[in-house]
């Protein structure tokens, strides 16, 4: 994705921070932003929700065991159907999310939270992820309201027999979603928690979804840079699961040869000829089943290459388009320009700062590592990972070490070390970590606190994050740890200071 990444660094972003510390927080996007006017109630209410109950409306629905075609309400106010039918190929699968007659939202900034919610809880998307798709996924549903003959274009016979002509899609009025509205969320073929690519991103950008985007003052450009940057995730994905099986494949061949040559090997008198002919035919098979699977991923890494030129000019557009909205608030777009058509320059040579940026994510504080332009404050780069806690992170030879995730459905707390350039995630402790751990770092040697068997002990990890040394006894959970020459300071659980070695943790003493 190198080509697409320069021109990601080359466009100039019109969303410029105020970067006057190592921590800086994102506001919430304001309506009308993503090039859809959608006409929301501003006034009092009788019952106020809060931000994680209204995300809970979609993680509830998320999180109910889904079995094809079968409604599930909350509370009779909101419901998702799982329209998919694997015989069928040639068309899309959907969920179906319904906004039924007693339901009470009416902004679109908490209906996206419901969506967002689902997309977690259901698909595994990360936070951030799931808040991107559920934008998109609004306005997609807005610019296709009604559209009964283009949604039967686009999606399987599964889908398209449970919706309503008059509630297909989103009005751009909250009093017209309740009882009239049937939003799709369209699904890619592999469909599976913890994957990038459950969704159709592709359908979700149709051009004229982000046409819609363009025609907003600031033409939709920081939702349409978020949503490339994650189709490049799911190429990566793509190509590396690609990549992964062909492997397999190239193993399994081998063993299967191996066995031909045995068999050919043995005489009658080890193994009777009709068993040896059986069992040569089954081999012959499996190689041909192998070489067809190669075939079809050959033509699925064709798919991804068209891929990745689509993505390109979708990145061209969007640079060409940053330079409009620069020339009309003054800028001298020519110079931008300029800079697009050169070649070979590298986005090493950035004048860039690495921040963190930190928002409230259900009352704890979640971190996100950024690359900053100095002089302009623009994002050049996003890490995918958007739940570091503690408010730090340390820098050791081009690495980023981190304590990042949280505990409950199905999450850990751990070590993570990422690459200094990609900001993505290299490696992860086996040990889980509390999670108000202090970590703290010392050459190459990390240490923080490990859950063993129910107990806390400090622990010493390398730059592999594998544990190489711990403390013989319980440690205060949140202890400080403090260096003086080759010892560590530290608490234990009944509030005593303990000394021991940096080497071993042995206790010194």
């Amino acid at each position: 994705m190198k080509k697409t990444a320069l021109i990601f660094f080359l466009s100039i972003s019109t969303f410029l921070l105020n970067v006057s510390a190592l921590e800086v927080d994102r506001d919430e996007l304001a309506e009308g932003e993503d090039g859809i006017e959608f006409v929301n109630y501003e006034g009092p209410h009788t019952v106020i929700n809060t931000r994680p109950e209204i995300y809970g409306v979609g993680t509830y629905l998320g999180t109910v065991s889904v079995e094809k075609g079968r409604w599930y309400s909350y509370h009779g106010k909101y419901s998702v159907i799982h329209a998919v039918d694997p015989d069928s190929n040639t068309l899309l699968d959907a969920d179906i999310f319904v906004i039924h007659e007693d339901a009470g939202v009416d902004h679109i900034r908490n209906l996206r939270l419901m969506v967002a919610g689902y997309l977690e809880a259901q698909y595994e998307y990360s936070g951030e992820d799931a808040d991107l798709l559920a934008e998109f996924i609004t306005v997609y549903n807005a610019v296709y309201r009604g559209n009964a003959d283009y949604m039967a274009g686009k999606y399987k016979q599964k889908v398209t027999g449970y919706l309503q002509p008059q509630k297909i899609g989103l009005a751009r009025v909250y009093s017209d979603w309740p009882g009239k509205t049937m939003m799709l969320i369209p699904l890619s073929e592999k469909a599976e928690k913890g994957r990038l690519s459950s969704l159709s991103s592709d359908e979700l950008t149709e051009d004229e979804v982000i046409e819609e985007l363009r025609q907003d003052d600031g033409m939709g450009l920081e939702s349409r840079r978020d949503i490339v940057e994650l189709k490049e995730r799911e190429v990566d994905e793509a190509q590396e699961e690609i990549k992964e099986e062909l492997e397999q494949l190239e193993e399994e061949q081998k063993r299967l040869e191996e066995r031909q040559r045995e068999l050919a090997e043995r005489t009658p008198a080890d193994l009777p000829e009709d068993e040896r002919e059986a069992e040569e035919e089954e081999i012959d098979k499996q190689i041909q089943q192998i070489e067809e699977r190669r075939e079809e991923l050959a033509a699925e890494e064709e798919e991804q290459e068209e891929r990745i030129e689509r993505i390109q000019e979708e990145r061209e557009e969007i640079a060409e388009d940053t330079a409009t909205v620069l020339q009309e608030e003054g800028e001298t777009a020519a110079g931008i320009r300029e800079i697009i058509r050169e070649e070979g320059e590298a986005e090493e040579g950035v004048n860039k700062t690495l921040l963190l940026k930190v928002k409230d994510i259900s009352g704890e504080l979640m971190g996100t590592l950024i690359y900053v332009d100095r002089e302009t404050g623009e994002i050049l780069r996003e890490s995918s990972l958007n739940v570091i806690r503690q408010r730090w992170f340390g820098e050791i030879d081009k690495k980023v070490i981190v304590l990042a995730g949280r505990e409950g459905r199905g999450g850990a707390v751990r070590l993570l070390k990422l690459n200094g350039e990609t900001l993505e995630t290299e490696t992860e402790s086996e040990d889980e970590i509390h999670k108000n751990s202090m970590v703290f770092v010392s050459g190459k040697d990390i240490f923080a606190v490990y859950s063993q068997e129910g107990d806390w002990k400090l622990g010493k990890y390398d730059m592999e994050l594998q544990r190489k040394a711990s403390t013989d006894f319980e440690v205060d959970p949140v202890t400080a740890i403090t260096l003086e020459g080759s010892n560590l300071y530290i608490q234990d659980t009944r509030g005593r200071i303990r000394i021991v070695s940096q080497r071993d943790l042995k206790a010194v003493n």
